[in-house]
């Protein structure tokens, strides 16, 4: 039960709420000022004109209208958003979480287009705490967004660590241009030892002598199974989604060189007689086949056995002793790779990537030894990745469960305070 500090009122006295400023894109200057959208932060100025730390609501749009984002530094409130010039004495971190529990994308005020108006929420009735209480609560919930947010900044700079190792080694070849110049490269002996001190020529321009262009259809040509196209298309019907089935990707689930755990579907596998071709093992490559072309992802121990759909391809190295996946995984997140995507998936009228393409890429094949030393450095980095993706999912989880309860008064402080100390 909520204690009698708690008080009722409108939306419109817990908060005031303008529309935001426009900006072109011809007008922004460089700076450090967030620009804060619709969809939250999407760019910078060298002018603010609110205030942190703040609010914005989502006004328009119909995947950003509700959508609440908090602000901790002075900021543009873009004119796609509401923005809160005054929180009338009630904490701002609190406002944030209690305006995000609110759910405001039910409040459409009924336009053509999905639009949030001011006028049409502020009679909403609410109940509060006392702003010593809501700083108790934004604290508890504040601490776990802190730490989710700490992950993830860790996840990204492990991420930039894996992609600095593979730039330096097989696209600059700074230990090769190092030895080539006289130098010693800054690396262990028995790692320089394994690079070359000149280059050569190649259908690719200049690369380390003695490495190779090679292709998966050069590499294993004798495996048809090296590269596949998703064994679900339009086929699946409701019935074929069971809650006890396989887990489903599709390409939503697919960003940034990750499979996104949350949200998949599950699917039966009545239809498939050789499902096990189709099953992900450890060190598959999947991509995504049409919409956002191109997007792969590694599977790590987690999705083994999991299945894609028809959206989607994957990529299976036969053998890791002659390329290891995990190079071939990050080689699919370059500039070289990219730009074939675009140069011939993207250049159709129904953009799409086709198991073809993928089996005909050209690339560079390192030494066997060199890639492995590779694939063993960025293991590490990609086990503590994961790590911190499960931390934050229980995080997650805990904030939503917590978030609610506190907000409507059902959880006391001390009580939340004392189950934190129990499992964070």
């Amino acid at each position: 039960m909520a204690s009698d500090s708690w008080r009722e009122m409108t939306l419109g006295e817990f908060v005031r709420l303008q529309r935001g400023h426009d900006l072109p894109e011809t007008d922004r200057r460089h700076g450090m000022v967030p620009i804060m959208g619709s969809a939250g932060h999407n760019g910078f100025h060298d002018t603010a004109k609110a205030k942190g730390p703040g609010v914005v609501i989502g006004r328009s749009g119909v995947g950003s209208m509700g959508v609440v984002t908090y602000c901790s530094t002075d900021y543009w409130p873009h004119n796609t958003v509401l923005y809160v010039t005054d929180f009338l004495g009630n904490d701002e971190r609190f406002t944030y979480y209690f305006l995000r529990h609110l759910n405001l994308r039910r409040f459409d005020s009924g336009s053509a287009q999905a639009s949030l108006n001011r006028n049409y929420i502020y009679p909403i009735r609410i109940r509060v705490p006392n702003p010593i209480e809501q700083r108790a609560i934004a604290h508890i919930i504040g601490t776990l967004d802190d730490k989710i947010e700490l992950n993830r900044r860790m996840n990204g700079t492990l991420e930039a660590m894996a992609r600095a190792l593979f730039k330096s080694w097989f696209v600059d070849f700074a230990p090769v241009r190092a030895k080539a110049e006289g130098h010693a490269p800054s690396l262990p002996e028995s790692i320089a030892d394994l690079f070359p001190d000149r280059f050569e020529d190649s259908e690719l321009g200049e690369i380390p002598r003695g490495w190779r262009v090679a292709s998966l259809e050069q590499l294993f040509h004798d495996d048809e199974e090296c590269v596949l196209t998703g064994p679900f298309g339009s086929n699946l019907h409701a019935h074929d989604y069971r809650e006890d089935g396989v887990p489903l990707i599709l390409v939503k689930h697919v960003v940034d060189g990750q499979i996104l755990e949350d949200g998949l579907p599950r699917v039966g596998d009545h239809k498939l007689p050789d499902l096990e071709r189709y099953r992900l093992r450890l060190g598959d490559i999947v991509f995504t086949r049409v919409g956002a072309v191109g997007r792969s992802g590694y599977v790590h121990a987690r999705c083994v056995g999991w299945l894609i759909s028809g959206q989607m391809l994957r990529v299976r190295v036969p053998d890791w002793n002659v390329l290891h996946p995990r190079y071939l995984a990050q080689l699919f997140r370059e500039k070289t790779f990219t730009d074939m995507v675009e140069g011939h998936a993207l250049g159709t009228t129904r953009p799409s990537l086709n198991t073809g393409l993928l089996r005909a890429f050209r690339f560079i094949a390192p030494p066997g030894e060199l890639v492995q030393l590779f694939a063993k450095k960025v293991a590490a980095f990609d086990a503590l990745i994961q790590t911190n993706r499960d931390a934050s999912r229980t995080l997650v989880a805990l904030r939503d469960t917590l978030l609610p309860k506190l907000i409507s008064g059902e959880l006391r402080v001390k009580d939340a305070e004392r189950f934190l100390g129990r499992t964070v």
